[in-house]
C-alpha cells in the first residue's frame, strides 16, 4: 500500500468470485468486506467485493470448483473487473 501511495498509484483490492453456495456459507463475509473496505478507505485504495459479481458467482459452469474459476469464468471476471475499475 505504501509503495503504491508513494508512486501515486491507485491500489485495487478485490475478492475473486466464489460459487454462490460457498459464498453463502461464509458466516463472516460481511465482517471481512467491512475490514477490506476500511483498509481501502484509509489507504486511498479501491475495494471491490466479490458480491459485485453475482452474474459470475451464480454460474456453476464458470467454476473449476467452488473457489476457482475455469477459463470461461476467468475471462468473464476479467471483463467485469475491468469495467468496475474503469467506472
Amino acid at each position: 500500500i505504501s509503495l503504491c501511495n508513494r508512486h501515486k498509484i491507485t491500489l485495487v483490492l478485490f475478492n475473486s468470485p466464489e460459487y454462490i453456495n460457498y459464498l453463502n456459507s461464509q458466516t463472516n463475509k460481511t465482517e471481512l468486506d467491512n475490514i477490506y473496505s476500511e483498509i481501502a478507505k484509509n489507504s486511498n485504495s479501491i475495494y471491490i467485493s466479490n458480491l459485485n459479481f453475482n452474474s459470475i458467482n451464480n454460474q456453476q459452469n464458470y467454476f473449476q470448483d467452488k473457489t476457482h474459476l475455469n477459463k470461461n469464468g476467468a475471462n468473464a471476471f476479467s471483463i467485469q473487473l475491468a469495467k468496475h475499475i474503469l467506472n
